[in-house]
């Protein structure tokens, strides 16, 4: 982190609010686009923005807008604010091993004190060696939803919120915890009706500080970005005789693509004329070329990486499917409904709201037989009728949403 930078920048010369955000920027996911949507609105003659980023990668450094200031945690501190597995991998790579050490002894001790009945987290021992963001601001956000103590206690701002991406009910938390830094939250933000309603079940305590903002999601973007045929760098589309499938996500257990695979495996034994792309890098994509290797499915399933415009996969594909175990608000299924994309996805809380069945799409359970059955029901004359019927519907709520978020910010 550049001090003296962070120093100069935050001294009051104007009437605009400092806005403090703190968010990663290390691939092209949801959340990430849902971020450069929302800073796209805010008035830069209202709000002086500063973010502070966990992680950025180099390649995604320079689409950060040049009005935003830009913080980065240093890996000492990065190291300490994550979990031990982050310091681990350091460890490994002969980065500040006294630190990585220091937090795997932390995160030892919190679970040798859980099993005497504590629900003690390690950040209350780890915080002391963690320096605090210099500056003071007006609002800060914690925009990943995963620090809330950082914010609470390492950063100086008048107002502070948390967001919350997912399903609370699905990821791994210390509810003791959360509900000590929740407490000290002026707000707590959901991205959907359904993620908010399991926040209030949680923590009945604080619900009169649950409110839901909605990803800002730009739909000028992505329908330009669609039409970009010079994007697709694989020679995939043109054949009239296959049906093309598309999901996009990160390469991991949440996203649970190895659903998608085994879903073509029952659809192959079906009918074998189809391509189903799966755009995305993740720790779990060994994993899935092992098992298209294994299924034969080599010609059917397509891991394509991390795509710049994956919105030109979306638009040339008939279906889009998601398949994942648990979800807050899934953008790519709003941005392919977006491109009138008929959409197959999982029934899960929240994920199921993202479509309307036998309008706009299928809620399938999670099953690979479902999810197949689901897409041989998908013909030509029910892509039709639903992609016809998403010209008639709004799949975004980004007026509304903003209006929310100057409410909250002021």
């Amino acid at each position: 982190m550049d001090l003296t930078k962070a120093e100069q920048h935050n001294d009051k010369v104007d009437n605009r609010r400092s806005l403090l955000l703190i968010a990663c920027l290390n691939q092209r996911g949801g959340m990430e686009a849902a971020l450069f949507s929302m800073l796209s609105r805010l008035d830069t003659a209202k709000y002086d923005i500063t973010i502070l980023f966990t992680d950025i990668s180099d390649y995604r450094r320079n689409e950060v807008p040049g009005y935003v200031h830009v913080l980065e945690m240093s890996e000492r501190d990065k190291m300490l604010v994550k979990d031990a597995k982050y310091s681990i991998e350091q460890i490994k790579k002969g980065r500040h091993i006294f630190t990585g050490l220091l937090r795997c002894y932390y995160s030892l001790l919190r679970k040798a004190q859980r099993l005497f009945g504590s629900d003690r987290d390690s950040w209350v021992d780890v915080r002391k060696h963690v320096k605090p963001v210099p500056g003071t601001y007006d609002i800060a956000v914690d925009y990943v939803g995963f620090y809330g103590g950082y914010l609470a206690d390492k950063v100086n701002a008048k107002k502070k919120v948390t967001w919350n991406h997912f399903d609370y009910s699905r990821i791994s938390y210390n509810k003791i915890s959360d509900e000590k830094y929740f407490g000290l939250m002026d707000a707590i933000v959901s991205v959907s009706d359904g993620g908010a309603d399991v926040l209030k079940e949680y923590f009945p305590e604080i619900s009169d500080k649950v409110m839901v903002i909605e990803n800002f999601i730009d739909e000028d973007s992505i329908i330009e970005k669609a039409g970009r045929d010079e994007d697709v760098t694989e020679d995939i589309f043109g054949r009239k005789d296959r049906l093309y499938i598309c999901s996009v996500g990160r390469l991991e257990e949440q996203k649970n693509f190895e659903l998608s695979v085994m879903a073509a495996k029952e659809l192959k034994a079906v009918d074998p004329a189809f391509t189903w792309l799966i755009i995305g890098k993740g720790s779990q994509r060994e994993m899935l070329e092992k098992l298209i290797e294994e299924n034969d499915l080599r010609e059917n399933v397509l891991l394509l990486g991390e795509k710049t415009n994956p919105y030109v996969y979306m638009k040339k594909s008939d279906i889009y499917v998601q398949t994942s175990r648990f979800e807050g608000k899934c953008i790519s299924v709003v941005e392919a409904l977006i491109l009138g994309r008929p959409c197959i996805v999982t029934d899960t809380p929240i994920l199921r709201d993202n479509v309307i069945p036998g309008v706009t799409g299928t809620v399938a359970e999670q099953s690979p037989a479902a999810v197949c059955k689901a897409i041989l029901e998908m013909d030509e004359q029910r892509r039709r009728e639903y992609s016809e019927n998403l010209r008639k519907v709004s799949v975004t709520s980004n007026d509304e949403s903003f209006k929310r978020l100057e409410v909250l910010f002021g």
